[in-house]
């Protein structure tokens, strides 16, 4: 599973402005943690807000580390994704008798990879 701090760029890339306590709802977490990985966000250059009444609206930075983030984050999704695809594919295989054993292993081996590559 990914860490919140990936989770929050994930989200505010995909959320052009959004407020510290929809954050937290949306990724049901305390909004306490929240503004504590938004605040190493904003000292990395990841994030900027913008002050709305009492609010915060939080937003991924223009800046190039900010792009480099968002692309991991991206890349961690794809692979994420990549890896719940095999293992629907090792299941649907097993049923169907379409791999032997070799061939499972090889491909639960390719997901470990994965899995473990996208965790960094």
């Amino acid at each position: 599973m990914f860490n919140l701090k990936d989770e929050i760029i994930r989200l505010l890339t995909n959320t052009p402005e959004i407020t510290t306590t929809d954050i937290a709802r949306k990724l049901d977490a305390s909004r306490t943690t929240v503004i504590g990985y938004l605040k190493e966000l904003q000292k990395e250059g990841i994030v900027s807000y913008k002050p709305v009444g009492p609010a915060k609206l939080w937003y991924i930075s223009s800046s190039e580390k900010a792009e480099r983030a968002k692309e991991l984050s991206q890349t961690k999704e794809r692979g994420k994704l990549l890896s719940e695809e095999i293992e629907s594919f090792i299941s649907a295989s097993l049923k169907l008798s379409l791999l032997d054993n070799d061939d499972i292993r090889k491909l639960k081996e390719a997901g470990k990879v994965i899995k473990k590559e996208i965790g960094r």
